[in-house]
């Protein structure tokens, strides 16, 4: 029954008890007391229904009637079987759509919303209907084009009218819902089969209460097999309760906004708690995924509190989150469970830059200071044992095997390192390299220079201060041509079948 009516009839009972109170009130009085106490109940029983009776908000409706402008139809789909929005009900070489019953609007056979076989010429063959081709892989979607807002209500309520023939586990509807712009869909309904008459449906998740951007779904999946009709809607009519329960919002001023790849932040989480909130009730900040999803929440901070009103939680940011530009965040309470909105605005969690560092020469302990060049991006900054300004400086080090560091910051203050190892060595001196059996000269030179050692030379390496490796002589000559060299101190790297020398030559 109407809640309207309903009150009505309390309301006119309570005005005949109200007469029938001024008659008996001279000789009744216990009565009158029982039916003043009556009265008031009455009239409290009215007045709640009165509540419920204007709580009640209409969301977002649709009887098809003026066509399917509220659905983006058939998005990502394939197959011969479509959404189609239209009034075919009979004809054609199957069974036809039965009618619809008197509760739906414009029936027996009003405009709904419906898969059809789409290979059939349904102006010719008037196989417009709810009709599908078995085998042909439709996967179909009808969406809501728009989202809707739920923030602020409790109770949403998803109500239609539905028939599918189909087959369970194999040709079937069902119904999804979407919390942020149709980026990630949930199963909100069983799996519609074997009914292939219409049927009321009535969903309720309180994943919809207090959502900026809830949209719904029909989706049709269909197998090799399963009878008409096809998945087949009309009467759509999505309610809530305006201003019941608690709310919870997540103000736009998260901090921190952004930061870097894998460091560790702390920041705020302000939000603003209506209603009543419980003994051992928990606020918890969530973090959502890079694309604004809450399926899989993290946990970044709690505050254990019972109050409302403008509230604060101190958050830690987990290391290791990977790299996005679309994280979100909410709040939600234990007690009782409330899911609050997200704070609108997305937050960026930037990657690393990515740096490298070339391999560094060898270098004797006596070698003049160099400027390191190896780092890329350039504009970075070198440190380790013997860098100073970005030059390396030998006999600083020692000699050993020391690390050097590359740092770089890019535009957004994240930081990005290589590291290689140097080596020093003491690298014999021209008389000490003589005394075990090895000679170089002239050095200084200005086109060529000898070799001379009881072992056999199988490379001799020219290498430049920066430690690149500028000529390769691989014969068993004991003259070698550095003509081409530009003045400037080089190192000759000599191999010998007992080990590796290296002597300083310079270039005239």
């Amino acid at each position: 029954m109407n809640l309207f009516f309903v009150m009505q009839i309390f309301c006119n009972t309570f005005n005949l008890l109200k007469i029938n109170n001024y008659e008996l009130r001279s000789n009744h009085t216990n009565l009158l007391k029982q039916i003043n106490m009556y009265n008031k109940l009455l009239l409290s029983g009215a007045c709640l229904l009165a509540f419920f009776a204007t709580s009640q908000t209409t969301i977002f409706e649709d009887n098809f009637e003026s066509g399917g402008g509220n659905w983006t139809l058939n998005s990502g789909g394939f197959g011969s079987n479509d959404w189609i929005v239209n009034n075919a009900y009979l004809g054609g070489f199957f069974a036809s759509t039965p009618n619809q019953p008197g509760a739906i609007t414009n029936s027996p056979n009003s405009n709904y919303l419906h898969i059809h076989n789409a290979s059939l010429a349904c102006a010719s063959l008037s196989e417009c209907q709810a009709l599908f081709l078995a085998g042909s892989g439709g996967d179909k979607t009808a969406m809501m084009t728009n989202n809707i807002s739920t923030v602020g209500m409790t109770d949403v309520t998803f109500d239609f009218y539905y028939l599918c023939g189909g087959m369970v586990g194999t040709t079937y509807g069902n119904v999804e819902y979407s919390t942020n712009n149709g980026v990630t869909w949930t199963a909100a309904s069983p799996n519609y089969a074997g009914t292939p008459t219409w049927t009321a449906q009535s969903l309720t998740n309180v994943a919809w209460d207090n959502q900026a951007q809830l949209k719904f779904r029909f989706h049709w999946f269909e197998g090799t097999s399963g009878s008409d009709p096809a998945f087949s809607v009309d009467q759509v009519l999505i309610t809530g309760i305006a201003g019941g329960g608690n709310n919870i919002t997540t103000t736009n001023d998260v901090t921190p906004a952004s930061w870097c790849f894998n460091s560790t932040e702390t920041g705020t989480v302000n939000f603003n708690a209506t209603g009543t909130f419980t003994a051992g009730n928990v606020y918890t900040a969530e973090l959502s995924d890079a694309s604004g999803s809450f399926t899989a929440p993290t946990a970044i901070g709690t505050l254990a509190s019972t109050a409302n009103g403008n509230l604060s939680i101190n958050t830690t940011m987990p290391a290791g989150t990977p790299a996005g530009t679309g994280y979100r965040v909410r709040v939600v309470a234990s007690a009782p469970a409330t899911t609050g909105t997200d704070n609108t605005a997305d937050l960026v969690i930037h990657a690393l830059p990515s740096v490298t560092l070339g391999l560094l020469p060898d270098v004797c302990v006596y070698t003049p200071s160099f400027e390191l060049t190896q780092g890329s991006p350039a504009g970075g900054g070198y440190s380790g044992n013997g860098v100073v300004f970005g030059f390396y400086n030998a006999a600083d080090a020692g000699v050993g095997s020391h690390a050097v560091t590359y740092t770089y910051f890019d535009g957004n203050g994240c930081e990005g390192s290589a590291m290689q190892l140097i080596n020093v060595d003491a690298c014999a001196s021209l008389d000490e390299v003589s005394e075990n059996m090895l000679a170089l000269f002239p050095n200084p030179t200005k086109n060529t220079f000898t070799l001379k050692g009881e072992l056999a030379i199988e490379k001799v390496e020219i290498v430049d201060i920066s430690g690149k490796t500028v000529i390769t002589f691989k014969s068993s000559t004991t003259i070698f041509d550095v003509s081409s060299l530009n003045s400037g101190a080089y190192f000759v790297r000599v191999q010998t079948a007992n080990g590796t020398k290296t002597v300083q030559l310079i270039k005239e």
